[in-house]
């Protein structure tokens, strides 16, 4: 860390100076340890070989760190990709329940149109799932627009000297992306970045976000003092050490792209003017909750700003799938069984090994038979249909005896742990379905239709409660911090796009009392997804009910299957057609297609039994008489004797 300090401070500013410097220090002994683990993760995120194999011939990487987060990103996004208006707001003031509608209607906009929350969130879900916690930044910035306005005069109610006047109107932007892992340091003490009700004492501190913007911003910042930001951009060098800049070193073999919380070494090479782009400068914000304070400090010496917050809230969202009881860090995906995904590559490779040391063996020949040979060793690997000729008369019928194979011993199939087992563990760590699809071994076995359903609900169980635990930190947080920003900086009326406007008119226009924080923020993605996966189970225990003797409404049991499957018209599908209209016979009385039942062949009389055209009776018929297992209980049954 830095020691350099601007002469031209006051005894106030040093002070502040000092108070960031501890602060910075305390964080960065906080976060080393999760910052060492997170390098790991990553690493086998993103495939790169661990050290583990450089003892095996293989050298095989599996990239089973990547599964596993990817198999849980569609689960977590799913409620924002599939549907519109998966949030809804509630009022925290009587007064303030009219404009809840478009309060929904201009957050709706701002988070589908302007900050593209759907496809820009996936990088910050990456990071939660892989490191246990994602971040998103939020700010505020004008944009400057070009707006026309008609102006006319009038004489007897006919307008004349007609003008279309072009004037500039200043435009805010609300603006959210995500942040690197390695650029936020907490305070030590704390799990949630904000309290947004007032009834939550275990907030942060203090939170240090490390941000490298171009010169332009910094010039162009109003904010900043003007004295401080010469004395920046005059001093030559960096006054400081990058806190970052170990981390991002050590995952540089495997990490690509650019973003505005990232320094690689072409920043350094512009800062000493090797090249001739626009400079970067490292700038700490110093967010404090206690009190609620903002101080900007450039390269560890300059204050660039220090005083209020623009919002009453660090502009942080904190994305957490798996909370850690209070920690400030959760856990990710790979943390729990990274030892697992190192035992599955290694069991793999060593498994490689010993077929190739099979195939391939080391193999001992006498030198002179080798010069001989031209001192090429790959004619002795063992090839099919390989010819080489040798000496004869030298080595005569014993050349087996002096060309010696050493072939790997026959070893019990015990030395090596089978792939199902392991993915059985993966899958009671993770939550998720087996790695390794389509391994059977002697744990699996015929557990029964309800069985089967049991054990899906239980595995989407955990991934739900992980989703619901991601919904209610950080994009509930994004959607609060949104509000706060638009209430702070927007002052006029906005007109957005709607779809759904009044009289076919696709635009609305939403009063400005309705831009406000005094709403409270309910998701009902995580509703969606309970009601998906119902259907889901619901779909699976058709089979067993449709044409089941024992179910004796079947006609009921086809409605709420219908209902739920999104059909229309349901009672006219169920009802008995108009008199007069012919009805289509059962598929297992037709034979050929056309035919009536008594011109049926017997082998087209067989069509709805097994070997013929399937159907939801045979399926049930299937279930008549085999066990499973109760769900719940995990009683041995009669499959065709379920009671549902």
């Amino acid at each position: 860390m830095s020691s350099y300090e601007y002469t031209g401070l006051t005894e106030d500013q040093k002070k502040v100076i000092r108070g960031y410097r501890d602060a910075l220090q305390c964080s960065e002994d906080f976060v080393r340890p999760h910052f060492e683990k997170a390098v790991r993760y990553y690493k086998l995120f993103a495939g790169e070989m661990p050290p583990e194999l450089d003892s095996t011939f293989s050298k095989c990487m599996l990239w089973l760190g990547m599964s596993i987060v990817e198999r849980e990103l569609p689960q977590t996004v799913s409620g924002i990709l599939s549907r519109k208006n998966w949030f809804r707001l509630s009022a925290k003031d009587p007064m303030m329940e009219p404009h809840a509608h478009n309060a929904e209607k201009w957050l709706n906009y701002q988070i589908d149109e302007r900050q593209k929350f759907a496809s820009r969130i996936i990088p910050t879900i990456q990071a939660c799932h892989i490191f246990g916690t994602g971040y998103r930044f939020y700010n505020h910035r004008y944009k400057t627009v070009q707006q026309t306005m008609t102006t006319y005069d009038e004489m007897a109610g006919v307008p004349y000297n007609i003008k279309d006047n072009t004037y500039d109107k200043s435009q805010v932007l609300i603006a959210g992306h995500d942040v690197s892992f390695f650029n936020v340091f907490p305070s030590p003490v704390g799990t949630f970045v904000n309290d947004y009700d007032d009834t939550d004492d275990n907030i942060v501190d203090y939170v240090i976000i490390m941000a490298y913007p171009p010169r332009s911003y910094i010039e162009n910042e109003k904010a900043f003092d003007q004295n401080q930001v010469k004395a920046l951009l005059d001093h030559k060098g960096q006054c400081g050490h990058d806190p970052t800049e170990e981390w991002k070193q050590r995952i540089a073999g495997t990490q690509s792209g650019w973003q505005s919380f990232t320094m690689p070494d072409w920043v350094r090479r512009l800062r000493n003017g090797e090249l001739m782009l626009e400079d970067r400068f490292r700038l700490a914000y110093y967010y404090q909750n206690r009190p609620k304070k903002l101080t900007i400090v450039a390269e560890d010496s300059f204050i660039l700003y220090d005083g209020p917050m623009p919002i009453p809230h660090i502009p942080l969202a904190k994305f957490t799938s798996t909370y850690n009881l209070d920690n400030w860090y959760g856990i990710g995906m790979i943390e729990p069984c990274e030892d697992l995904i190192l035992s599955m590559i290694m069991n793999f490779n060593h498994r490689l090994d010993y077929l190739a040391g099979t195939l391939h063996p080391p193999t001992y020949v006498p030198a002179d038979l080798l010069e001989e040979l031209g001192g090429d060793k790959s004619v002795f690997d063992p090839q099919p249909y390989g010819v080489i000729p040798y000496n004869y008369s030298r080595y005569g019928n014993n050349i087996s005896n002096i060309v010696y194979h050493d072939r790997n011993t026959d070893i019990s199939s015990q030395a090596f742990m089978e792939e199902d087992k392991m993915s059985i563990f993966m899958q009671e760590i993770t939550g998720h379905p087996s790695l390794f699809k389509g391994q059977t071994g002697p744990s699996t076995g015929d557990i029964g239709a309800t069985g089967i359903v049991s054990l899906i609900s239980q595995g989407t169980a955990r991934t739900m409660f992980r989703s619901a635990n991601v919904e209610n930190s950080g994009i509930v947080e994004s959607l609060k911090l949104t509000l706060a920003f638009g209430d702070k900086f927007i002052n006029e009326d906005q007109t957005i796009p709607d779809r759904e406007g009044a009289d076919g008119w696709p635009w609305t226009r939403i009063p400005r009392k309705a831009i406000t924080d005094k709403f409270g923020v309910q998701l009902d993605m995580l509703g969606s997804n309970q009601a998906a996966e119902a259907f889901k189970t619901m779909i699976a225990t058709a089979p067993m009910v449709l044409n089941n003797p024992v179910v004796k409404n079947q006609v009921e049991a086809m409605r709420q299957l219908l209902d739920k499957s999104g059909w229309n018209k349901i009672e006219t599908l169920l009802s008995q057609p108009p008199t007069g209209m012919q009805q289509q016979p059962p598929m297992s009385a037709m034979g050929n297609q056309g035919q009536n039942p008594s011109q049926a062949s017997g082998k087209g009389m067989m069509m709805g039994q097994p070997g013929g055209a399937p159907s939801a009776t045979n399926d049930a018929r299937s279930m008549m008489n085999r066990s499973t297992v109760e769900a719940n209980t995990g009683r041995p049954v009669a499959a065709g004797n379920i009671e549902v």
